[in-house]
C-alpha cells in the first residue's frame, strides 16, 4: 500500500530546472559502460566542516557524511520511489497505521555486531528523545512506538495513516545502539565507509567497509574530506585537480567552471534548500505582525537571488518548489518589494527607527546568508531600521538560533522543501509544529491541526485544499520568510565515475570509481 506520490525523473528534473533556472546543468547524461576500476584514494572537499557524526542532526556541513557511515532502511530514487535498503521489503496493515518492514540478514555495523530490528527500534526512541535533539523529532513522533517481531522483522505503529511516513525512513540513519554514546565523535554505521580519523576543522579520513552488505562494494579504498572555508580556495583545488569531488561551489564560481573540459557539474537536490529569514516571535519588535511584514516587504529578494545565486536560482515567497503539491501560482506571487509600503506599516507600528541585529553563519552552517544580510541591510536603512550583522561560527549559531533562541533576526537554511510538504513541516525548524523546537518560537494550534491533517489525508485534492490553508497561514503570520531556492552543486573530475546525489543533495559515494 503505498501513500507517495511517484513523480517521474523527467517531470522531476524539468519542473526542478524551471524552479531553479537551471536548464543546461543537472544530473549529466550516462556515457557508454565502463569496465569498473577499483582502488584508490577519492579526495572530496567542501566548505563547511563536519560538525559532528550524529545522523540525527542535518547541518550542511554533514552532508558528505550522512550515506557514507550509515544507511537508512530505505532510500528514494530520483523518481521520488522508495527502494530496498536494510529493510528488504515492506507493507502498510491495519489501515495504514502499522508499517510491518522485512530486514536484510547478514549485515553487520563497523563495529562488527549483527544489525538487528532491536537496532530500528532503537534508532526510532532515539530520534524521539527530546534530549537527542534529532532534526526529524517532530516527523518521528507521528509513529507512536516500534516493535522487533523477531531479529529481522520490525513494525512501526502510527495512530492515523501518514502520507509522507516513508520520507521519515529515507532519512532515519540507523546508528549502533551498543555505540551510540560517543556518536558525535566516533560514529558508527553500517555504511560502506568506516571512520578512521577526524581533524576538526581539516579533514576527516574514512575507509572502504570490507564487510559492507552490497556485494563487490564500495570500489574506492578510502576517503579524504577536505574542509575549505573560502569558497575560492574551493574552486581552486577542483580546477588544479588536487581534489576529485568538490561540494557547494559558490554560483559565481560555476559559471567559470562549466568551460573546463575536464569538470562536470552536477546539481543536486533541486528545490530541496531554501534560504530564510527568521524573526524571533517571542521579543519584540517582531513579536509585531506589523514590524515582520515590513521587513518582508523590504526584502528585495530578486537582487539576493541575482547576487548570490549567479542566475542558478530565482526569488520564492512560498516555502516549497513549483513541482510540490502544496505550490499555488497565485499565492507565491505575494511577496513584493515596496519600501514605501513598508515604511507604512513600521509608521502604524508607532516605530520610526530601530536597531536589529541580524545572526549568520557564513562560515558553511547558512550559506549565503553574508550575502543575504548585506542585501537586506542596504535596503532596511533606508525605512529607518539599522542591522548589525552577528557572523557566527557554525557550532555557535546553531546553538544561538536553534537550541537557545537567543536571537532577533537570522539569516538561516531550510532542507526537505521538495519531498511532501507534510515532511518540511516535520523537519525543517523554522516551519516545525511543535513550539518548543520551533526555531521562532511561533506556536500555533491552527497551524498544528491543518499540518496533522494534511498528513492523514491521503485524497491528493483534499491534501492541496489543506496546503492552501496552510499557505495562507505563513503568507499572513511571517514568523519565517522563504528568499530563494539554494542550489547544492557539486563539481567533479571527468575521470570520477559512478558519482550520485539523492534528493536533498546528499552525496551517494558507494558506487564512485576512479578512472
Amino acid at each position: 500500500m503505498s501513500f507517495g506520490q511517484d513523480i517521474s525523473r523527467r517531470e522531476f528534473l524539468q519542473a526542478s530546472a524551471v524552479a531553479a533556472g537551471l536548464a543546461g546543468l543537472g544530473v549529466p547524461a550516462v556515457s557508454g559502460a565502463q569496465p569498473v576500476k577499483k582502488g584508490g584514494i577519492l579526495r572530496y572537499a567542501h566548505g563547511a566542516d563536519v560538525l559532528n557524526f550524529d545522523p540525527s542532526h542535518l547541518p550542511a556541513g554533514n552532508f558528505a557524511m550522512f550515506y557514507t557511515l550509515y544507511d537508512t532502511l530505505i532510500r528514494f530514487d530520483q523518481k521520488y520511489k522508495a527502494t530496498p535498503q536494510l529493510a528488504e521489503s515492506w507493507e502498510f496493515t491495519d489501515g495504514g497505521k502499522r508499517l510491518r518492514m522485512k530486514l536484510r540478514k547478514g549485515v553487520t555495523f563497523h563495529s562488527g555486531r549483527e544489525f538487528t530490528a532491536a537496532d530500528a527500534v532503537f534508532t526510532l526512541q532515539r530520534y524521539h528523545d527530546k534530549e537527542v535533539g534529532a532534526l526529524l523529532r517532530n516527523m518521528s513522533l507521528y509513529i507512536k512506538e516500534a516493535k522487533a517481531e523477531d531479529k529481522h522483522t520490525v513494525s512501526f505503529f502510527m495512530e492515523k495513516p501518514n502520507a509522507a511516513i516513508l520520507d521519515f525512513f529515507d532519512s532515519m540513519f540507523i546508528v549502533d545502539k551498543e555505540a551510540v554514546k560517543d556518536v558525535k565523535t566516533k560514529g558508527v554505521g553500517t555504511g560502506p565507509f568506516r571512520l578512521v580519523r577526524w581533524i576538526p576543522g581539516d579533514r576527516v579520513i574514512w575507509e572502504k567497509n570490507k564487510t559492507y552488505w552490497k556485494e563487490g562494494k564500495p570500489y574506492v579504498d578510502g576517503i579524504e574530506l577536505l574542509t575549505f572555508p573560502d569558497p575560492s580556495a574551493l574552486a581552486i583545488n577542483i580546477e588544479s585537480g588536487a581534489v576529485h569531488i568538490a561540494e557547494r561551489v559558490a554560483p559565481s564560481d560555476l559559471k567559470r567552471l562549466r568551460g573546463n573540459a575536464n569538470l562536470e557539474i552536477i546539481i543536486g537536490g533541486i528545490g530541496s534548500l531554501y534560504n530564510v529569514v527568521l524573526f524571533n516571535v517571542k521579543r519584540p519588535p517582531f513579536d509585531n505582525p506589523k514590524v515582520r511584514a515590513a521587513v518582508d516587504l523590504a526584502i528585495d529578494r530578486q537582487r539576493f537571488a541575482q547576487i548570490y545565486h549567479a542566475g542558478f536560482s530565482k526569488p520564492a515567497c512560498l516555502p516549497y518548489p513549483e513541482f510540490s503539491p502544496g505550490y499555488f501560482e497565485d499565492q507565491a506571487s505575494r511577496c513584493e518589494f515596496n519600501l514605501d509600503k513598508a515604511k507604512k506599516l513600521l509608521n502604524e507600528a508607532g516605530i520610526s527607527s530601530l536597531d536589529v541585529t541580524m545572526t549568520i553563519s557564513s562560515s558553511g552552517f547558512t550559506p549565503g546568508s553574508d550575502v543575504l544580510a548585506e542585501v537586506m541591510n542596504a535596503d532596511l536603512k533606508k525605512i529607518g531600521i539599522n542591522v548589525k550583522i552577528e557572523d557566527l561560527p557554525q557550532a555557535a549559531a546553531r546553538a544561538k538560533i536553534l537550541t537557545a533562541k537567543d536571537y532577533q533576526l537570522a539569516g538561516h537554511l531550510y532542507g526537505g522543501a521538495n519531498k511532501d510538504p507534510v515532511t518540511m513541516f516535520g523537519r525543517t525548524t523554522p516551519f516545525l509544529t511543535n513550539c518548543e523546537q520551533n526555531s521562532t518560537g511561533y506556536c500555533s494550534e491552527r497551524f498544528k491541526k491543518l499540518v496533522d491533517e494534511a498528513a492523514a489525508t491521503l485524497e491528493p485534492e483534499k491534501r492541496k485544499a489543506i496546503f492552501r490553508e496552510i499557505n495562507e497561514l505563513l503568507l499572513a503570520e511571517k514568523f519565517a520568510l522563504p528568499i530563494a531556492p539554494q542550489i547544492v552543486s557539486f563539481v567533479k573530475r571527468k575521470n570520477v565515475h559512478g558519482f550520485a546525489v539523492n534528493l536533498d543533495g546528499f552525496c551517494i559515494l558507494e558506487e564512485t570509481w576512479l578512472g
